[in-house]
């Protein structure tokens, strides 16, 4: 439909999702949704949305939603989406942006609750008395410095430190302070 059907012929209770907040042109479209007087959500929303100060003060705008385009699992959410989760809840919430070292201490903080969430129950941590520590270091296999999975590890604390109730021995073995493990992941095919 061209911009004046819509404007004229589809209902204005009807929330739209703005996918196009990004880009050139991406003012002029929130301008013509407000215009013909759409309410707006910015969907597939990331925290790093440009001039999101000036941009949030237009009326039409009622809020924004990131978007997972895959399976939503502990495993998918935890490892490629919750810092971006978490950055826009902070964003849409508290008007702040949180980047590097503070918004990864934001992600370890409430990254307990959220896993006790996903799995609907607390992890062993929480629930036994007993602990008992499993010397790692003959498994030690780099110096924490993998840029094929960006990891950076090698100014990583060691020694004896504790994560609530549960103490860990952060070892050095020789040069190697930590195991990377790859996950193969077997398909089988009917024929």
């Amino acid at each position: 439909m061209p911009p004046d059907q819509v404007a004229r012929l589809v209902p204005k209770d009807i929330l739209i999702f703005n996918w196009f907040w990004e880009g050139r042109r991406a003012q002029t479209h929130e301008a013509r949704l407000e215009q013909m007087g759409f309410k707006q959500i910015f969907g597939n929303f990331v925290p790093g949305i440009q001039d999101y100060d000036r941009r949030r003060q237009r009326p039409s705008l009622i809020g924004a939603a990131p978007s997972a385009w895959f399976a939503t699992s502990e495993t998918g959410f935890g490892k490629d989406l919750l810092p971006d989760f978490l950055a826009c809840s902070t964003l849409l919430w508290n008007q702040r942006v949180l980047d590097g070292k503070e918004l990864s201490g934001f992600v370890q903080a409430r990254l307990p609750s959220i896993r006790n969430a996903f799995r609907g129950a607390p992890p062993p941590s929480q629930t036994e008395t007993t602990l008992v520590p499993i010397d790692l270091r003959a498994s030690f296999n780099t110096t924490g410095h993998e840029p094929s999975v960006n990891l950076d590890l090698e100014s990583m604390a060691t020694g004896s430190l504790r994560l609530g109730p549960v103490p860990f021995d952060l070892a050095v073995a020789g040069d190697k302070n930590a195991v990377i493990l790859k996950a193969i992941t077997a398909v089988s095919r009917r024929e």
